[in-house]
């Protein structure tokens, strides 16, 4: 049966009329989903590296509209090492709450990350690395956990590129926590 010829048959308009209904018919659409990164800059004994915090959100704005206050970062360094909050973008549009504290128990060039990132959703995806390279996350550096959760984890700023050498370089539970990092929920501001 032809459907184009220039008189449309009985069997042809129903076809037609239905399947312009359906292309008209208003569908579930599923907006494009992406992870969202901020990284404040720091450095350690000299090392200059990113912590990144990435959340699974379409775009920036969608980020910021859950947001509901400063990124939190602490950062746990050896016992004597040297920390600086060297630059900062404004995250998810409250900026970052950066503190760091010494670790007697940490090894020389290891630190101890956590990162709160707080949102009205609980449920959306957070992805937080430690780079000292500046070369983005490198293999078992990844911590990911949800919004108003801390992400802890452990990874090697002594210069060293992590890839590969599977030392210090992972990420690790709350059990991995260490005495030296403030992870108390944060207060109501």
């Amino acid at each position: 049966m032809n459907c184009l010829a220039p008189r449309l048959g009985r069997r042809c308009l129903p076809r037609l009329l239905a399947g312009g209904a359906l292309a008209l018919a208003p569908r579930a659409a599923r907006a494009g989903r992406g992870w969202c990164r901020v990284d404040p800059v720091v450095r350690v004994d000299g090392q200059t590296c990113h912590i990144t915090t990435a959340a699974d959100v379409p775009n920036r704005p969608q980020a910021r509209d859950l947001s509901t206050g400063p990124i939190r970062v602490a950062v746990a360094v050896p016992t004597g090492a040297r920390f600086e909050h060297v630059a900062s973008d404004d995250g998810f549009g409250y900026g970052y709450a950066v503190t760091s504290a010494e670790d007697g128990k940490l090894p020389a060039g290891a630190v101890e990350v956590a990162i709160y990132v707080p949102m009205t959703d609980g449920a959306v995806p957070i992805r937080a690395w430690f780079d000292a390279r500046g070369n983005g996350p490198h293999a078992g550096t990844v911590a990911e956990g949800t919004a108003n959760a801390w992400l802890i984890f452990r990874a090697t700023a002594g210069g060293q590129d992590c890839r590969g050498n599977g030392q210090g370089c992972r990420s690790e539970g709350p059990e991995a926590r260490s005495s030296g990092l403030s992870t108390a929920p944060p207060t109501p501001s």
